[in-house]
């Protein structure tokens, strides 16, 4: 197989074949698949031909504007070498447990413009060479304990999480994020700001909390930002 990119932006496609279609893609590089009608992404559909031991060549994978609300467990499973992921501007609603297992190269994840309420605890597992994360623009209600756990290597210049629907933020939510300069909370819902919420932001130089409902904030809310 010598094919190294394939172009599927702008078509109809709502249903991906894991059993035919990628199968035999082996040295695909990059792949398109925006502006489609996907409305999930399903268990191993990247499963090689080689079996469930062997990876995908896969360095670039274009999935905006679709329909995505569902990504099964173990989706990305076979994409060990994917470096830039794009999921925007579909339908997503709940960042299940390990839902990125599997994409140890991972680098780069836009999840902008989804309808995303909910991160659960370690979301994000196995992503521990991830630079760069986005989640602007969705509807986050709710920022668990260790919902940003083994993103050490995350760099955003800013990490955006304004103008969405955060009413509460719990202790240790943002340990992980060691290298992110800017966080963005502003134009939410919050009333209150816990103690250690920011725990573990060792380089975090901006923090803005403007323009939301905050009445209290506990002694310790900013313990290790000084």
């Amino acid at each position: 197989q010598s094919l190294e990119e394939l172009f599927l932006n702008e078509n109809k496609l709502e249903n991906i074949d894991s059993y035919s279609l990628f199968t035999n893609l082996t040295q695909v590089k990059i792949l398109y698949l925006n502006w489609n009608y996907l409305s999930s992404i399903k268990s191993k559909i990247f499963r090689s031909i080689h079996g469930d031991n062997s990876s995908f060549l896969i360095e670039s994978l274009f999935l905006s504007q679709n329909f995505i609300e569902i990504i099964e467990s173990n989706a990305f499973i076979h994409l060990r070498n994917l470096i830039k992921l794009y999921l925007q501007n579909n339908s997503i609603k709940i960042l299940y447990q390990s839902i990125f297992y599997g994409m140890f190269s991972l680098k780069y994840l836009s999840l902008s413009t989804n309808y995303i309420v909910k991160i659960e605890k370690n979301a994000f597992y196995s992503l521990s060479y991830l630079e760069y994360l986005y989640l602007d623009d969705n509807l986050l209600e709710n920022i668990e304990t260790y919902s940003f756990n083994d993103l050490n290597k995350v760099i955003n210049n800013k990490m955006l999480l304004s103008h969405q629907y955060i009413s509460n933020v719990d202790s240790y939510s943002f340990n992980g994020l060691l290298n992110v300069p800017i966080l963005d909370l502003s134009f939410n819902n919050l009333v209150s700001i816990k103690n250690f919420t920011f725990h573990g932001m060792f380089t975090l130089l901006e923090l803005i909390l403007e323009f939301n409902f905050i009445r209290e904030i506990d002694t310790n809310a900013l313990n290790g930002l000084f």
